[in-house]
């Protein structure tokens, strides 16, 4: 008898053009769009960056927050899974077909749960550089966090200085000095949230909760995002963007100061982790070009940790914590204990921020 084969060719890309970056996103959305997930799926919202290392012969994304989250093959289509799951047939979200990477694909993914066809949702490719510009622009406040970890060491160094040498501040500093206390009365006056604010959810985690615009349900307003790192930006919003007065809190240290548009410009008070106190000055771009130090090193109240989110906090300057009020419960399948859902609000992420939102309090207190 005549033997016949099937031969099946898949064609590989250059390593060259393999994506540095994948995101979910519907037919026709912007470049700085990306798919709103339901259930399970909604974990999966973000970007996902090029892993070092394949999975099943092939290029695999991490979400870049995420670490747990993946896009990679499993030996005959594509799969969007949990790293206990990788290279399995087990995931959330399924590409079918071994397209040599998952943009390359004309169609559409499935999502559990019944693994539904949902038209339109593809994976889209990045660049490093469209990445990079994607998550600067999703969380502008991230710039604070560079600042932060510079003022941390600077902080340090400084408390390794003789005392002497710090006892008296010049009178650029001590000039300086009234204006930040000007500026902090203002940022004092914000008004907390009210009957008149509302509640967002964003893409990635973020929660905002104060004014919107009625007609592009934008930020507007009076308001606090909250990012899922456990940041907190306070402060006056237009058009979806921070514009105005606003104090940034975040990794034990407090920026308080003005925005335009995203951008932290002129004159601003900083509160870093050790306690220590600073007068930053930012020109029009956002680029930070001076900084004076306001305090001496070894007089100043470090931040504490609170007991429910473990985020620093001063307690004298005290901002939003998100926490759970249920208990986590591990699925029975579960060796790790690390899926399973929330009780409280039944969020199956262990990672998803709190449901509840409320003051820090002390550790230990």
């Amino acid at each position: 008898p005549q033997l016949k084969f099937q031969w099946r060719l898949i064609l590989m890309p250059d390593p060259g053009i393999i994506p540095a970056a994948l995101r979910f996103a519907y037919d026709g959305a912007r470049v700085d769009e990306h798919a709103v997930l339901r259930g399970l799926a909604a974990a999966y919202e973000g970007i996902f960056r090029l892993a070092s290392q394949p999975v099943n012969g092939r290029s695999a994304w991490q979400h870049a927050t995420k670490p747990d989250r993946w896009i990679a093959f499993n030996g005959s289509g594509w799969m969007a899974q949990s790293e206990d799951m990788l290279g399995t047939a087990r995931g959330v979200l399924m590409l079918k077909g071994d397209c040599a990477t998952p943009d390359l694909s004309l169609e559409s993914w499935y999502v559990t749960p019944g693994w539904t066809y949902e038209p339109g949702l593809r994976c889209i490719a990045m660049t490093k550089a469209e990445a990079d510009q994607w998550e600067a622009e999703a969380n502008p406040f991230a710039a604070a966090a560079v600042a932060e970890d510079e003022m941390i060491k600077l902080s340090a160094d400084l408390k390794r200085l003789p005392l002497e040498e710090l006892a008296a501040l010049p009178p650029a500093e001590q000039r300086a000095h009234f204006r930040l206390l000007e500026l902090r009365a203002s940022q004092e006056a914000l008004r907390p949230p009210g009957k008149e604010h509302e509640l967002l959810h964003l893409g990635g985690g973020l929660l905002f909760i104060g004014q919107l615009d009625p007609k592009t349900k934008r930020p507007h307003g009076e308001g606090e995002l909250l990012l899922r790192d456990g940041a907190t930006h306070v402060g006056t919003f237009v058009n979806g963007l921070a514009h105005g007065a606003g104090v940034y809190y975040g990794k034990g240290a407090v920026h308080s100061g003005s925005f335009v548009k995203n951008k932290r410009v002129g004159e601003f008070s900083v509160l870093d982790p050790l306690g220590c106190e600073w007068a930053d000055t930012y020109d029009e771009a956002g680029k930070r070009t001076s900084r004076i130090r306001m305090t001496v090193a070894g007089s100043a109240t470090p931040a504490v940790q609170c007991t429910h989110c473990l985020i620093r906090f001063h307690v004298k300057r005290n901002f939003r914590c998100r926490r759970h009020r249920g208990e986590w419960q591990p699925d029975a399948d579960s060796l790790s204990g690390k899926y399973g859902k929330w009780l409280c609000c039944d969020a199956r992420d262990r990672d998803e921020p709190g449901c509840n939102v409320a003051s820090h309090e002390q550790l230990g207190m």
